[in-house]
């Protein structure tokens, strides 16, 4: 007798590849069977019909500033996936805002912080765009027998940074000062230099690099 296997996916499934077979006597294979089903002669024997659902995968789209890079870990996933980005932004630059919507136009949460997030695949498309903004660093000063005042105190890369210095001792009328950012020093412009009632005041300048700067200034004798 002829038998036909027909075949319905629940809402999100779809039948694996290679997922529709039919077994007779000794777990021999008889048929195998696609999205349409299956049809096969009856052997003498009882037979086993095996069906493998799996989840529909659905593409992860990537958009990106030109700030920086975005890598997912998958680009099609199924729902219920648990989806990672991995963001690199270029030198000088941080996150700024990650969003991830569906073929509606709807939120979907994102979680994680920093570089590293992710976000659990509904069963559609998403879209995920990350964009990046200038990361702001902070000046901050090391003194001794003198004060020393930054402007601006926090600000991002490319900037203008003035640095002024005034002595706080008559006795100390030697100025060392140097600005670093990690472990790369910084080139620094003299803008001005006055002496009133034996104290200095010195004023600098210098670009911000994409990094924290401290300055170290120091009067000796």
């Amino acid at each position: 007798t002829e038998v036909t296997v027909a075949i319905t996916p629940d809402t999100g499934y779809q039948l694996a590849d290679g997922g529709l077979k039919v077994y007779g006597a000794g777990n021999k294979l008889i048929a195998t069977g696609d999205e349409t089903g299956v049809t096969f002669e009856m052997p003498g024997s009882d037979v086993t019909v095996k069906v493998i659902f799996e989840l529909i995968p659905h593409d992860v789209n990537v958009t990106s500033g030109s700030e920086g890079t975005v890598e997912v870990n998958k680009t099609e996933a199924a729902k219920g996936d648990k989806v990672t980005l991995t963001i690199k932004p270029d030198e000088g630059y941080t996150v700024d805002k990650v969003t991830v919507k569906d073929s509606a136009d709807k939120a979907i949460t994102v979680s994680g912080s920093g570089n590293s997030r992710y976000f659990t695949m509904v069963a559609d498309d998403v879209e995920v765009e990350v964009t990046f903004k200038l990361a702001t660093y902070t000046v901050k000063a090391t003194t001794s027998k003198c004060k020393v005042s930054a402007t601006p105190a926090s600000t991002t890369m490319g900037e203008t940074v003035t640095v002024t210095i005034v002595s706080t001792d008559k006795n100390y009328t030697v100025l060392n000062l140097t600005a670093k950012s990690g472990t790369t020093e910084l080139s620094l412009t003299e803008e001005s230099s006055s002496l009133d009632n034996g104290l200095y005041t010195y004023v600098y300048s210098f670009e911000m690099p994409a990094g924290n700067v401290s300055i170290t200034a120091k009067f000796t004798k």
